[in-house]
């Protein structure tokens, strides 16, 4: 006996229809909906947080990622990204067609653009969190560490003999390194006999140290993804980004652009990323950290110019004149050094420049992190209590 059938509902229910990729997408947006409520909810919990995801599974990930991310020297973040906008234009240009051709309503082509544009983000923010973005509810380093009889505010007279010794080691410390890779001279124009992958070497040694030194997970001694140069790098010269960490490649990533002495602090500081570290100012400080622990002295010298100007700058808002003295005792090298990077990132100042630092200070804000991109400069206040509770000892 035949049975006939409308029409109609034959369309609807045959693969490819509206309505079964309307269904699909809305799926993909409620199981992301529940990745991310669950991530909300342990994010009230950071001690469990950081047993079981930190030094977990969310460890485990990131380092797996960039373990097979590493099988070539080419950022896939970049081809990642440039992927999805290709994406993102191609579906653009076909509702586009579609309303041309009258095949489709206003209405109907907005409702699908919607739904294309907030299946896709809110699946890269559930596998954000799932991936590495848990890293962010981790109680602070110096809860972690144990240092909080070292963090203290002291005495106006004794903070300021602290910050002037301080500083004063810092600055003797990296006219020395800077001696050190520049084989006794004084003047000699920026440069090192050091690739990418003899600083990611040096760092990956360095990072296992560090982890022996300060008790740190197991995992921080292992190999991870090496850093890896953006092709988009004058591009993110004018959004003033020195470098950045995809948690979806768990790749980091650099401006091969940037002034070559900074160039292995903000690998390091990347490194920290890949290693659980989110934020700004312990990532910051952990990469100084692992500068120290590197043979090489070129690598030390730029972690400790990079710690140096922290807390100059830091210094300078106070008291000017304690300031100007520090800067005065830098070998002239140095400070031809320092100068050349602000002229290096000044010519990128500009409209697009305030965009990245704007888009970044809310990325932050967004991950509870209250200072915005002024996290960055805290990591001054990790290096004081790490020397108070070191003896003073670099």
């Amino acid at each position: 006996m035949a049975v006939s059938s409308d029409p109609q509902k034959q369309s609807l229910s045959k693969p490819g229809s509206p309505l079964r990729w309307a269904r699909g997408r809305l799926l993909v947006i409620a199981c992301s909906a529940l990745v991310l409520a669950v991530s909300a909810i342990l994010s009230r919990f950071p001690s469990q947080v950081e047993q079981y995801y930190c030094d977990g599974m969310g460890a485990a990930l990131s380092r797996s990622l960039g373990l097979l991310t590493a099988i070539t020297d080419q950022s896939l973040a970049e081809w990642m990204v440039a992927g999805v906008l290709m994406w993102l234009a191609a579906m653009g240009a076909l509702g586009w067609r579609r309303l041309r051709q009258r095949r489709q309503t206003w209405r109907r082509t907005l409702l699908s653009g919607l739904l294309h544009l907030g299946a896709l983000s809110a699946a890269a923010a559930a596998l954000f969190y799932f991936l590495w973005g848990l890293n962010y509810s981790r109680p602070p380093l110096i809860e972690r560490m144990g240092w909080q009889q070292w963090d203290r505010v002291p005495p106006s007279d004794e903070a300021w003999h602290e910050l002037e010794r301080v500083g004063t080691r810092l600055v003797e410390l990296s006219n020395q390194a800077y001696r050190r890779a520049h084989g006794g001279v004084e003047w000699r124009p920026n440069w090192s006999h050091l690739g990418r992958q003899e600083i990611d070497a040096q760092l990956e040694e360095a990072y296992s140290r560090l982890a022996a030194k300060l008790d740190l997970p197991r995992r921080w001694s292992l190999p991870h993804g090496p850093a890896k140069p953006l092709r988009a790098s004058l591009l993110t010269s004018y959004l003033g980004i020195s470098g950045i960490y995809f948690p979806w490649t768990g790749e980091a990533n650099f401006n091969h652009m940037v002034p070559q002495y900074q160039l292995p602090h903000i690998i390091a500081h990347e490194k920290a990323h890949q290693r659980g570290i989110a934020g700004e100012d312990e990532a910051n400080f952990f990469g100084f950290l692992a500068c120290l622990e590197s043979r090489h002295p070129y690598v030390r010298y730029s972690g400790l110019v990079f710690a140096q100007r922290q807390l100059i700058n830091e210094i300078y808002r106070r008291n000017p004149h304690l300031a100007r003295r520090l800067v005065s005792q830098r070998l002239p090298a140095v400070r031809r050094d320092i100068e050349e990077a602000g002229r290096f990132w000044r010519q990128f100042e500009g409209p697009a420049s305030k965009v990245g630092e704007a888009v970044n200070d809310s990325y932050l804000r967004l991950h509870g992190v209250r200072e915005g991109i002024a996290s960055y400069s805290l990591s001054t206040r990790l290096i004081l209590v790490y020397l108070r509770q070191n003896g003073g000892r670099l």
